[in-house]
């Protein structure tokens, strides 16, 4: 009886037409699940094991998750009398598998870091370079940098993409006129023993400059690279010969400076370069992040050679992401003091870590670099204009955190008016941010006074404009040179001039073209995730609508079920994908609860979320409560921003908690206002599990968005006393915005007070 219901039925047609429906949706969302998690747990540096383990069952998910939705729709066509449902379904499928096909043989539509194309070992005969599938326009670049052969990974078992790929590819490379070498990698599912060996040979044996690349660069690549690393040639050389650093003034990956007598700032040693450093170092101080899964492997390789000649080694991580000045101000007080010969490096001479290093050493407070800000931002170029001191025009509130403290800025300085709104509302987005807000009028003493603590400092506003050059005289110059002298001439860190005048003053902080740019999902990820979150929701529905049939469960707390699902999965789904990706979940979720209704009692979903109480307005309060879900929703965000989120789990959880516990436990009840004249009663019970679920999860929420854990705690209360009074006088059908809005706008307004 049970399987009947859940299951098409097993005639040969059906069969067929399941194998076709199951090819489909395990295409589509297969290319999601490979962009989606399996790239994520390839990105975050799990041990070897665990990441195998991990990416397996992913894949067994996968296939179990495919397989279930296959049956599932095939079940709905099989059974349905409508023509639009039994030819809609595999129409959208194979509509959705082309266009995903369609960005699986143009990989240069994604978007791949351009670190990519540094990652490079180097032996004395040969040099590999690490990257993602290169077009014709990059294999042309490629020959002019020198390169004499691509090596391929690509599978002609990966199909339908890399078989298309590999043909290309041999195309293009013989028309550049460089090598193509095919070495076929599987990825994820085998151990790829014949390549591995093919890998090792190359390693050996090549001579020549290679550049190595998979799909996007990324999951068999690391494989390459491990292999390549571990078989390159060890140089011998007679060290009794010694190779004083003197007689280097570049390494391959950069300058050497001797920033302070016998304080050697270089890049990563190749294997030839470290014979320079063994002959004079008396500490070996190394700037590389052991979490990033590269920098570990170089940071293993300069132990093992440290200690081979007895040499001091400590390593400093700096974090990058974001950027940890004061790390790095950290290790430049200890280079002052450690045994001399020092040698310090990051891996490039020329990059935000090393130029940070020499700044602060020269400075003696935590830098920033000019590396760092030679991107403008939304409203114009930012300059440097003192080692630790930028200034720029007024950030959007993504940028406070995405460019601002992502860089390296902790503490910012708004001159103009502090008690306007629009100085309020920079205020809160700093805040939010976790960077400290400070205000000044046009007073340049004061605010040399204030940038004389610690920064880096960030300085903007209304006013700036009119002092900008007064600041630059006073607080610059923008870089130190080092003074030390190496092989007769200075050593300088070339002070880069700002060629663009910063011609933007004062402007809107919000425009709405810069939200609908921000919240309009690309067209990638509409490809890729609008299937699996339409399965997601649709699956969420139909467990929600069997609970309501099978177990009697009543209208009320199934109602809330789904409610509380919903906007749990847009605030994680805002957290974690940004707004275009909640936008893209709402869209879907709209679209299925407005088939719903129009389906009406042919879907068990529909008798789950429908109350009887609003006896011929049923469906009215199913779609008044959503369009100002929407409302509310956009308006969060246009107005609060991330603290729209706040509202997501107010509504989502205590609104949610309060009918089913009125509905249960509810003695003391109150009459609220309704539209079309419905008699709505609340309870006082349901209001206070209103309140203390609000509390609670306002909280959590605060304090993941950064906020500390008392002043959560101290919000997220007023939150909740907040909710569970507006709650207690809206509108029955209008309370998805009121409760969503007004708690958010009183944290919003609440929070630079704090």
């Amino acid at each position: 009886m049970y399987s009947s219901e859940i299951m098409f039925k097993l005639t040969f047609r059906n069969i067929i037409y399941f194998l076709s429906v199951w090819l489909l949706v395990g295409f589509t969302i297969g290319f999601s699940t490979l962009m989606g998690p399996v790239s994520w747990i390839r990105s975050n540096n799990f041990e070897s094991n665990i990441e195998g383990m991990l990416v397996r069952i992913t894949i067994i998910i996968f296939i179990v998750i495919t397989f279930l939705c296959a049956a599932f729709l095939v079940d709905i066509i099989d059974k349905t009398k409508k023509n639009h449902v039994k030819y809609g379904i595999p129409t959208i499928w194979i509509i959705f598998a082309i266009s995903v096909l369609w960005l699986s043989i143009n990989p240069a539509l994604f978007e791949v870091s351009d670190e990519t194309h540094t990652q490079e070992e180097t032996s004395q005969f040969v040099k590999f370079t690490f990257g993602e599938y290169p077009d014709e326009y990059k294999l042309n670049e490629l020959k002019k940098q020198g390169f004499t052969s691509i090596v391929s990974l690509l599978h002609p078992a990966v199909v339908p993409f890399e078989p298309k790929l590999i043909e290309e590819e041999k195309i293009n490379v013989e028309s550049v006129g460089l090598e193509f070498i095919h070495i076929p990698m599987v990825p994820w599912v085998s151990e790829n023993t014949d390549a591995v060996l093919e890998l090792k040979e190359l390693a050996i044996k090549g001579t020549g400059k290679y550049y190595v690349h998979c799909y996007l660069g990324k999951d068999r690549i690391r494989l390459a690279k491990t292999v390549i690393q571990n078989n390159l040639p060890i140089i011998v050389e007679d060290i009794n010969e010694k190779k004083s650093i003197r007689l280097k003034s570049t390494f391959e990956r950069g300058e050497v400076i001797e920033l302070d007598e016998n304080l050697f700032v270089i890049p990563y040693p190749t294997d030839d370069e470290f014979l320079y450093i063994i002959s004079d170092a008396k500490y070996f101080l190394s700037l590389l992040n052991p979490l990033d899964i590269e920098d570990l492997q170089r940071i293993n390789e300069e132990k093992i050679i440290m200690e081979r000649y007895n040499i001091p080694y400590e390593n400093i991580p700096i974090t990058k992401s974001p950027f940890d000045s004061y790390a790095v101000y950290e290790a430049s007080k200890k280079a002052k003091i450690l045994p001399k010969p020092l040698f310090v490096h990051s891996f490039f001479s020329n990059n935000s870590v090393t130029d940070s290093f020499v700044q602060a050493y020269l400075f003696n407070k935590p830098c920033t670099s000019y590396l760092l800000f030679k991107k403008p931002i939304n409203n114009g170029p930012v300059e440097l204009i003192s080692p630790d001191v930028v200034v720029g025009p007024i950030p959007t509130e993504e940028e406070y955190s995405s460019y601002l403290y992502e860089n390296g800025i902790r503490r910012v300085i708004y001159v103009g008016n502090e008690d306007t709104n629009e100085a309020r509302i920079q205020r809160n987005y700093a805040r939010a941010s976790r960077l400290i807000w400070y205000s000044s009028d046009q007073n340049v003493s004061k605010i040399k006074n204030i940038v004389s603590n610690w920064g880096p400092w960030y300085i903007y506003g209304p006013k700036l404009n009119s002092i900008k050059e007064q600041l630059k005289s006073e607080l610059g110059p923008s870089r130190l040179k080092p003074t030390y002298i190496y092989e007769e001439k200075e050593i300088v860190v070339v002070e880069e001039e700002n060629t663009q005048e910063n011609k933007k003053s004062e402007k809107e902080v919000f425009s709405i073209d810069s939200f609908i740019l921000k919240a309009i999902p690309s067209i990638e990820d509409i490809i890729l995730f609008s299937l699996p979150l339409a399965l997601y929701i649709g699956f969420f529905m139909k467990i929600v609508g069997y609970i309501h049939q099978k177990n009697r469960i009543p209208t009320p707390y199934t109602r809330k079920i789904f409610h509380f699902g919903t906007f749990i999965s847009a605030a994680i789904i805002q957290i974690t994908g940004g707004l275009s990706f909640v936008i893209l979940y709402g869209v879907l979720n709209s679209l299925l609860i407005f088939y719903v209704i129009y389906r009406k009692e042919e879907i068990s979903f529909y008798h789950a979320i429908a109350r009887q109480t609003d006896g011929a307005h049923k469906s009215k309060f199913i779609l008044i409560p959503l369009v100002m879900t929407a409302i509310g929703g956009l308006a969060s965000n246009i107005l609060f921003g991330n603290l729209a989120i706040i509202g997501y789990l107010i509504v989502g959880v205590g609104d949610a908690i309060g009918e089913p516990v009125g509905t249960k436990w509810g003695r003391h009840r109150y009459k609220v206002p309704s539209l079309f004249g419905i008699p709505v009663t609340r309870s006082i019970e349901g209001s206070i599990s209103v309140c203390l679920t609000s509390i609670v999860f306002s909280s959590i929420g605060l304090y993941v968005l950064g906020t500390s854990f008392i002043n959560a705690i101290e919000l997220g209360i007023v939150c909740g006393i907040v909710a569970a009074l507006t709650e207690s006088i809206s509108n029955h059908g209008l309370d998805n915005i009121t409760v969503q809005i007004i708690p958010t706008a009183i944290l919003y307004l609440i929070i630079p007070l704090i």
